[in-house]
């Protein structure tokens, strides 16, 4: 399959009309795909409110860890940037229906089902056979998120809240399967750093275990979410071998197959298991609400804030299954630019706490992914407990992410493959996609400029720090905005 298909698939939901973006060539080159691609069309037609889906050049090509979509739009809940992605068959679908994207504006006037197949049609209910995108059942939280093929979720939530407030149900693309391996130098590159690390294949890796494998990393070294919320620290026993015999779920030709299930249900990841946990929910309990959740689209690491920050009595799971609309507004003051912290306590982590900070889209710690060299201590292990010296680094990182989620390609798999090996696959070189990330993440604080945000916004909530963490993070956070030229 061709890089690029040159076109963007362009649907108003108001007039249930569509028709055709062609960025110019200088656009791909530029911004790449996926998150790059999102970006760019977000800053094009900013006033129009749209949701953006994005494959990328490696979209369909059967590399490892590449079936991912990346999705992007004004966040409903924080009037900021939203920016996830999520796997399934829903980006190599669209790429073989013709289209590099789906940008989708408008409102129709009844709920709706969009179906791309041979047309763009807008229909009563989803089609079978096809790959579906659907918004979570829960309409009373500014958090909702989205589920695709049934399975796959976003890293967090508001794509559900705002396609309910387009009165649009579902997205379907008629469902192509990935390709064969492409059996490349490239290809084989990857799949040996792969296959030789022990955070993604090891036999206590995520290959086996899922992404809950991270959880007893996470709480040998005091990184729970309890930390932050002041609460006692779970069971070190509860964690991703409790689960115990579990299937494995891949995303298209992914060969580290990190989703997990068991007895037909989903097996909940790092986040939301540490989360849930955090707050009480208890073990034999957080696979049933984790299923819930994700069905009614509930983002459950704003959802446990709110719950925790209440001082509520009611158990959480009670609270979870049918969650009050007081705990919809997603409002937490453990958050930046309105995003709750996700499950790594900043504490403990203070370059993983600066990526919170500087974060376009909020506290997400896939940005920076200062975990894998502060946590995980790949390629090389950083001092954890303080923020010197992780400007420059979070910079490289930040770039280098933006690149690869624009290719794309899982964030997993950057826990042991570089931007060397995806590069090989595009005959271009690491350098030049960094260049491209760096393009592709200023993009975004320019985006957040103009939905009200400043330089200021750039900070951790009070009281987490110590004073001479806060002090060192300070200064480091003043390093960073001179690396990025932010005044």
């Amino acid at each position: 399959m061709s890089p690029h298909t040159g076109k963007i698939l362009s649907v108003c939901l108001s007039s249930r009309t569509w028709d055709i973006i062609c960025p110019d060539d200088s656009v791909y080159e530029t911004y790449l795909g996926g998150r790059g691609l999102c970006g760019w069309l977000l800053s094009k037609y900013f006033y129009n409110d749209p949701i953006i889906f994005c494959t990328g050049p490696l979209t369909g090509s059967g590399y490892q860890t590449t079936a991912r979509c990346a999705v992007m739009h004004k966040d409903t809940m924080t009037g900021g940037l939203f920016r996830s992605d999520f796997g399934g068959k829903f980006a190599t679908s669209l790429k073989k229906a013709g289209y590099d994207g789906l940008l989708i504006k408008g409102k129709s006037s009844d709920a709706v089902h969009l179906v791309i197949g041979e047309t763009v049609s807008f229909e009563e209910k989803a089609p079978e056979g096809f790959s579906t995108v659907k918004a979570g059942a829960n309409r009373d939280i500014l958090y909702c998120g989205i589920i695709a093929d049934g399975f796959f979720k976003t890293h967090r939530g508001s794509t559900g809240t705002l396609m309910h407030s387009m009165n649009l149900l579902s997205v379907s693309v008629k469902t192509a399967d990935e390709p064969e391996a492409p059996h490349t130098g490239a290809y084989e590159d990857i799949e040996r750093l792969i296959n030789a690390s022990p955070s993604l294949t090891g036999r206590l890796g995520i290959g086996r275990f899922g992404t809950a494998a991270l959880y007893d990393l996470a709480h040998a070294r005091d990184l729970l979410p309890s930390g932050f919320f002041g609460l006692p620290k779970p069971d070190a026993k509860h964690n991703a071998g409790a689960f115990g015999e579990t299937e494995s779920v891949s995303c298209g030709s992914c060969t580290i197959a990190c989703r997990k299930k068991k007895n037909g249900l989903r097996i909940p990841e790092y986040d939301e298991m540490a989360m849930l946990l955090s707050i009480g929910v208890p073990f034999e309990k957080i696979t049933e609400i984790y299923n819930h959740c994700l069905n009614e689209g509930i983002d459950m690491i704003t959802a446990c804030h709110c719950i925790a920050e209440s001082g509520t009595k009611i158990p959480a799971a009670e609270l979870l299954k049918n969650l009050p609309k007081e705990f919809g507004q997603g409002i937490s003051k453990l958050s930046v630019k309105g995003v709750p912290l996700p499950s790594f306590a900043p504490q403990g982590a203070q370059g993983t706490a600066l990526g919170y900070a500087t974060s376009p889209n909020g506290a997400d710690w896939t940005t920076a992914m200062a975990i894998t060299h502060e946590i995980l201590r790949k390629p090389v292990p950083t001092d954890r407990h303080t923020a010197m010296g992780k400007a420059v680094i979070n910079v490289a990182y930040e770039n280098a992410k933006a690149a690869a989620d624009s290719l794309p390609v899982c964030r997993y798999a950057l826990f042991s493959v570089s931007l060397e090996e995806f590069a090989k696959t595009l005959d271009t070189t690491a350098a030049r996609l960094s260049e491209c990330g760096n393009t592709i993440f200023m993009n975004e604080t320019e985006l957040i400029r103009r939905m009200g945000f400043t330089p200021a916004d750039d900070r951790l909530p009070e009281g987490l720090l110590t004073p001479q963490q806060q002090a060192e993070f300070d200064a480091e956070l003043k390093k960073y905005h001179r690396i990025r030229g932010i005044l």
